[in-house]
């Protein structure tokens, strides 16, 4: 059976992640590697690769952008994030096989349609019709191959944290002129120290795949930013 597997990066400004799945599911080895592509599995060139992410916002989830791909070559995803709409980004990747009216299907098969290539789409069949359905609609389901997982979004974080620092130097400017009390400066440094280490826990995390640990990091962050420092 055909296991899905895929290994995320992000760039240096926390702007855009990458899901590489391609490699990371690899080939089918008996030994190594039995839900790779290829025989007895399904082979790359016979499904189509899709994936669906949203951003978990403390105010809701937000579906995220992705960059266009083409599903039947598709190698890596690039997911787009932005100041605006941040938050942990949580995504699903699917394999559906390609509709083919030779073939006779059954009730709970779920297939991608391109006859019609410029408006392919996802559809299930039900009570022996079929019935469209958007990605979200067959997350779960156990017809379809697909695999879930969670990364971190960083350009709310990294915003962050360049707006505490900026404010400790100022603090820390106006402390050397005798113009503010030591506990106002510490206050400054222990913000950024702060928000600065779970930030760094996070992408080592991250890294290592740990990516429960990661999410909660940048999830402390978020929070700390929209409940203290927001609210002040």
């Amino acid at each position: 059976m055909l296991i899905l597997k895929s290994k995320p990066s992000q760039n240096a400004l926390g702007t855009e992640v990458y899901l590489e799945v391609r490699e990371s599911t690899g080939d089918y080895d008996a030994e190594e590697n039995e839900g790779g592509f290829g025989s007895p599995n399904p082979e790359r060139s016979t499904i189509a690769l899709l994936v669906y992410a949203v951003h978990k916002l403390l105010a809701g989830n937000v579906t995220a952008s992705v960059q266009a791909y083409n599903p039947a070559s598709v190698a890596t995803f690039t997911i787009a994030m932005s100041r605006a709409v941040n938050g942990i980004i949580d995504y699903t990747v699917f394999a559906l096989t390609f509709y083919d009216d030779q073939i006779t299907y059954e009730d709970g098969d779920v297939v991608y349609d391109i006859e019609n290539p410029s408006e392919p789409f996802v559809k299930e069949m039900v009570l022996g019709e079929w019935v469209v359905r958007s990605l979200p609609e067959i997350i779960g389901n156990a017809n379809v191959i697909q695999h879930s997982d969670t990364t971190i979004s960083t350009p709310a974080v990294l915003s962050l944290k360049n707006q505490l620092l900026a404010e400790k130097v100022l603090k820390l400017r106006a402390y050397k002129k005798n113009e503010i009390p030591k506990e106002e400066l510490d206050d400054a440094r222990f913000r950024c120290l702060y928000v600065d280490g779970l930030h760094r826990s996070a992408m080592d995390a991250f890294c290592n795949q740990a990516f429960n640990e990661a999410q909660t990091n940048i999830e402390e962050i978020l929070k700390y930013e929209s409940e203290v420092l927001l609210n002040e």
